[in-house]
């Protein structure tokens, strides 16, 4: 089972993800 720590990084990790895309459409 995923642990709340792991909730969070893997949180973290999409939010970053997203925040990329969001900057990567933005320049276009």
């Amino acid at each position: 089972m995923l642990s709340a720590s792991d909730l969070l990084s893997i949180a973290a990790i999409a939010v970053a993800i997203v925040a990329v895309a969001l900057v990567a459409a933005l320049r276009r």
